[in-house]
This record gives C-alpha cells, sequence and structure tokens, in this order.
C-alpha cells in the first residue's frame, strides 16, 4: 500500500471551506511524513490535536502517518473522525476506505466508492477503489479504476506505485513491475516504489534477486513496514533452512551409524562418509550465505546473532558439522551421540516458520 497522497485536504475544488490555519506542528507533521519518518510525524500531530481536538486537516494526517507506520486501527481511528466532524471530506473517506481494506471490513468498497463518486477528478480515489477492488478479487474492475488514477495524475509516482500494488495482487508481474518502474522514473526515492519493485522480483526469481531492492527501499525509509517485514522474513527463513540443514545432519548421521552398528561393520567405516557429510553441509551452508545479497547480509547476521530464538538455526547446523568432522578424525563414536544436542535447536528454528514475528512487522 502506497504511502503517496493528494497534497490537498481532501476537499473537491468546487466545496467552499475555509483552509485550515497554518501551525507549525502541522508543517513539522508533514514534513517528517514525506521525508519516510511517520512514528515522528504521528507524535508531532498528536501534540497538536492536544491542542486542538477537533481539527479535520490534523485528524486526516494523523490517519496518514498511521497508515504509513502501519498502525491500522489507529489510522481508522483519526480517519472515523474526521469524517465525524466532516463527513464530505474525500480525503478522510479515501483513508477510511483504506483502512477498512486493511482491517477486513466488508465496507471498504463502499466508502472508496462514495469518496470516488464526491470528486471523480481526485485521482487517489480512484486508485483507492481500484486496491479495494483488487483485495475482493475484482481484478479487471480494479485495474479499470487504477488505470483512470493514472490517466488522471501521469505525473504522480504515488498513482503508479497503486496501479502496481493492484497489479501485484492480481499476479501480473509484468504490469507490476512497469507501473513501478515508472514510478521511479518519476521519483527515484520513492521507498515503496522501490520496496515493491523487490518483491516483484523476488516473486519472480527469488530473495536473492530482489532483495538488495527491498534493502535500497529500507535505506531510504528505515520506518516503511513492508521493507522492514521482508527483510525480518528473510531472516527467518535463513535460520529455518540452517535449522533443516542441521535435522538434516543429524538424520543422516544416525542413520549411517546405525546401518554400520546393525551391518558389524567397522565403526571407524563411518568416519569418511561423517567427513563428507559435514563437508555438504557446509557447502549448503556456505550456499546460503553467498546467496544472500551484500546489501542485507551485515543485516542478516546482525540480526541472528542478536536475538537468540534466531541464532538456535546456525548454532545447531555448527555444532552438527564440527561433530561430523571431530568424530571423522578421531573415531570416537560418543561423539554421535552428542547429536542430540543440536536436534533442540533444529525444532526450533523450524518453529519459527510458524511463528507471527509482530514485533517484526
Amino acid at each position: 500500500m502506497t504511502d503517496e497522497y493528494p497534497p490537498h485536504d481532501g476537499h473537491s475544488s468546487d466545496q467552499e471551506h475555509p483552509p485550515h490555519r497554518a501551525d507549525p506542528l502541522h508543517e513539522r507533521a508533514e514534513m517528517l511524513l514525506e521525508i519516510g519518518r511517520p512514528v515522528e510525524a504521528i507524535r508531532t500531530v498528536e501534540r497538536l490535536l492536544g491542542q486542538e481536538p477537533d481539527r479535520v486537516d490534523a485528524l486526516v494526517l494523523l490517519a496518514r502517518a498511521s497508515l504509513a507506520a502501519g498502525r491500522n486501527m489507529a489510522a481508522d481511528r483519526a480517519a472515523r473522525a474526521a469524517l465525524e466532524i466532516e463527513p464530505e471530506n474525500v480525503l478522510a473517506r479515501c483513508l477510511y476506505a483504506m483502512t477498512a481494506d486493511a482491517l477486513g471490513r466488508t465496507d471498504a468498497i463502499e466508502h472508496a466508492e462514495t469518496a470516488m463518486a464526491t470528486d471523480p477528478q481526485l485521482w487517489f480515489g480512484h486508485a483507492v477503489l481500484g486496491t479495494v477492488l483488487a483485495h475482493a478479487g475484482r481484478f479487471d474492475d480494479a485495474a479499470s479504476a487504477v488505470g483512470r488514477a493514472v490517466a488522471l495524475a501521469p505525473e504522480e509516482a504515488g498513482a503508479h506505485v497503486m496501479a502496481g500494488d493492484v497489479a501485484l495482487v492480481a499476479g501480473r508481474l509484468d504490469h507490476a513491475e512497469q507501473a513501478y518502474r515508472t514510478a521511479l522514473g518519476l521519483a527515484p526515492d520513492h521507498a515503496q516504489a522501490r520496496n515493491n519493485l523487490g518483491v516483484v522480483r523476488m516473486r519472480r526469481s527469488g530473495p536473492g534477486t530482489g532483495l538488495s531492492d527491498v534493502a535500497a527501499a529500507a535505506a531510504l525509509d528505515p520506518e516503511l513496514p513492508e521493507a522492514r517485514h521482508t527483510l525480518a522474513a528473510y531472516v527467518r527463513s535463513v535460520t529455518v533452512r540452517t535449522g533443516v540443514a542441521a535435522l538434516g545432519g543429524v538424520a543422516l548421521a544416525v542413520v549411517g551409524g546405525v546401518l554400520t552398528a546393525t551391518l558389524d561393520g567397522d565403526p571407524a567405516a563411518f568416519r569418511l562418509p561423517a567427513g563428507l557429510l559435514a563437508v555438504v553441509l557446509l557447502g549448503w551452508l556456505a550456499s546460503i550465505a553467498l546467496r544472500t545479497p551484500d546489501a542485507v547480509r551485515s543485516l542478516t547476521w546482525s540480526t541472528i546473532r542478536s536475538r537468540r530464538r534466531y541464532w538456535s538455526g546456525p548454532s545447531s547446523a555448527a555444532i552438527v558439522v564440527a561433530l561430523l568432522l571431530a568424530y571423522a578424525t578421531t573415531g570416537v563414536g560418543v561423539l554421535l551421540l552428542v547429536l542430540v544436542v543440536p536436534v533442540i535447536g533444529g525444532v526450533l528454528a523450524i518453529r519459527l516458520d510458524d511463528e507471527r514475528l509482530s514485533a517484526d512487522r
């Protein structure tokens, strides 16, 4: 979902409403949101609302900043409050439709259609309608709506980003990539467009191709929820894959040891296969590291080192490799029994794949 919004307060040009009084807090919050610091923008505009709780433009700005920060419930409350004071505010209606869609409510399309009908010349209204229609599975209608948004505002990067988002939801990756590249041509520092282009490339060719774009988006906007979530998901996937490597190594070692014992063979005969298994596991771990783009490699490993649950996968794999190499070198059978230790870490790492890591979102 894009963090681009039309520059006015949501009124149609033919409606007569007095402009809101300029305020330093409002201007600062706008600036913070513009440079990709929505959390600070939220704190700033909340100070303004503490002084003027019924100020509609501040409530709209709070909804915008909350959406940009991924705080959908807070955005919903702010948009709803703005509409209670000023029901004809088009931008507030658009934001309310977006929050309804994000929260899974069924009235999202109704509010988006109301906003579009109120001001048919507002590109954002058409783009929001396209977004909620796409999430409802009405892809052709959604494409038509965002097409109208782009036609109304061909120079607005945000319109192209939202058109790309609709294409991405519909699985039309070529259209999505073209839209995001157009947006970046208009606004090279557009974090959302850069992130979503990375998502398209990842869906096509795997994480190695698109993670650099996601990392670049996070650098442009450190608070961008989508980029943070994508990078956190990749770190989790590294943890899970190394946990799988640990369990796979343990399983093969146990099978090899059991076969050696049951076939009345020389236990030392398993030393060479154990060493080869250790080399194979090392190669797998090295391939994971090498496939991690340079732009996110340091972030990946620093996150793994700093979080105990993430460390369970790589550390378990390292223990398996070390024990197998030690057994291959010494032939001491008790070392194979110690392989039970990394089993726990491997299981914990794999369980991470089923967790909702809300702290990383």
